[in-house]
Parts: C-alpha cells; sequence; structure tokens
C-alpha cells in the first residue's frame, strides 16, 4: 500500500552513488523501468554526489558505503 502511495505523489529525483558503473547502471536502469516516472541521476563517487547535490535537489539518495 505504502507503495502505491508513492507511485502516485509526483516523481521522485534519486540520486544512486557507486563506484561500480555495472551497478550505478543496472539501479538505473530498473528503477526507471519501474513505471513510477522517477528521475536518477548518478555519481561515481562522494565528491561527485556532493557536487551533484550542490546543483540540483534530490528526494532519495542510494549509496554505496564501501571505499570512494
Amino acid at each position: 500500500m505504502h507503495l502505491e502511495i508513492l507511485i502516485d505523489a509526483a516523481p521522485l529525483h534519486i540520486l544512486v552513488v557507486d563506484d561500480h558503473v555495472i551497478v550505478r547502471e543496472g539501479l538505473k536502469r530498473l528503477l526507471e523501468r519501474s513505471g513510477a516516472g522517477w528521475r536518477v541521476s548518478e555519481a561515481d563517487s562522494g565528491l561527485a554526489a556532493l557536487s551533484a547535490l550542490r546543483q540540483q535537489p534530490f528526494d532519495v539518495a542510494i549509496v554505496d558505503d564501501g571505499p570512494m
């Protein structure tokens, strides 16, 4: 039920942060194909994520907690 509420709300802007390109691209594709209209941006490091956050707001960030 909660997922239905999110899908009916305004589309989320999601930031995916991971140093592995295959993980970022795979997660981005899954989220974009969800049918929820989510906008997904990606960053390959913590510094790149901070730069992206300075340029625009995001509703959700999915961050790899490994070495960056």
